[in-house]
């Protein structure tokens, strides 16, 4: 009678253990997922300016007290 209480009972602890081990892992690749999707990792409140440089054309935003403004090639508001 204890063989079969002491095999429930493992049975019963290595299936938690296997739940424990799958939500984590879940929450993990979930974390992954959304670190994966950022597009860079600063706070908004944190940039000031953005330069994007391709093919020898560069294109400049910079944020003022009244908002984004487009400073390259032709100076223009940006919408926020």
């Amino acid at each position: 009678m204890k063989r079969t209480y002491l095999g429930l009972a493992a049975v019963i602890i290595a299936l938690g253990l296997y739940l424990v081990y799958d939500f984590r892992s879940e929450d993990r690749e979930k974390s992954s997922k959304e670190a994966a999707g950022v597009l860079f990792p600063y706070k908004a409140d944190q940039v000031n300016e953005i330069i994007i440089e391709k093919d020898g054309k560069t294109t400049r935003l910079s944020r003022s007290i009244d908002g984004w403004r487009l400073e390259e090639p032709i100076k223009d508001w940006a919408e926020n």
